[in-house]
């Protein structure tokens, strides 16, 4: 959706793009029932770390690790999440 514009919106309005990884790693866990679900859920959050988004990707995180608790491939999955 955003990718031929991802490196200039992200330098531009990190905070808001950071917003949208959100809502996408939401749709994705929602669907997701396998590893390769997880694996793209985790990369936007490791973009969003590197957008300048830390913090808020640590909370994102977490709220997953809580409410996703019953899914041992995806906490694996973020225990990878650097």
């Amino acid at each position: 959706m955003i990718d031929p514009y991802r490196a200039q919106l992200e330098s531009r309005f990190p905070a808001d793009v950071a917003e949208l990884y959100e809502k996408i790693v939401g749709e994705i866990l929602v669907s997701a029932t396998g590893r390769g679900g997880y694996r793209q859920a985790v990369a936007y959050l490791r973009q969003m770390k590197q957008i300048g988004q830390a913090a808020r990707a640590e909370a994102l995180a977490g709220r997953i690790r809580t409410q996703y608790a019953n899914r041992p491939a995806l906490l694996d999955e973020l225990s990878k999440l650097r």
